[in-house]
């Protein structure tokens, strides 16, 4: 009976790891080879909005509280626009109506 609590909590956290908010970019940071979270954001709040459609492992467009990224698709760099800077009717997934306010950051 000692052990049954110890399975029943086990098999508990594995069902519900799937649901919470970090475990998919722990999945992706630990099993996809073109993963990263950007350095201004975190695990846990890091959003992808947007993924490689090919066989590429990666995310195209992101988001969390404070910004909104995007890869870019010709050099390596990923560019960051500030929500407090966003123009009106951009859109989040085309960052060339960002506008001004954008900042690049090389890809790790």
């Amino acid at each position: 009976m000692r052990w049954g609590r110890w399975v029943l909590a086990g098999v508990a956290l594995v069902c519900l790891l799937p649901f919470t908010v970090c475990s998919p970019n722990h999945l992706d940071l630990w099993m996809s080879r073109g993963w990263f979270v950007p350095a201004e954001s975190d695990v846990w709040d890091f959003r992808p909005t947007s993924r490689n459609s090919g066989s590429g492992e990666w995310w195209m467009y992101g988001e969390d509280e404070a910004n909104y990224y995007a890869l870019h698709l010709h050099q390596p760099f990923y560019l960051i626009l500030p929500r407090s800077v966003a123009p009106t009717g951009f859109d989040p997934l085309d960052y060339v109506t960002w506008g001004p306010g954008v900042i690049m950051r090389p890809t790790p």
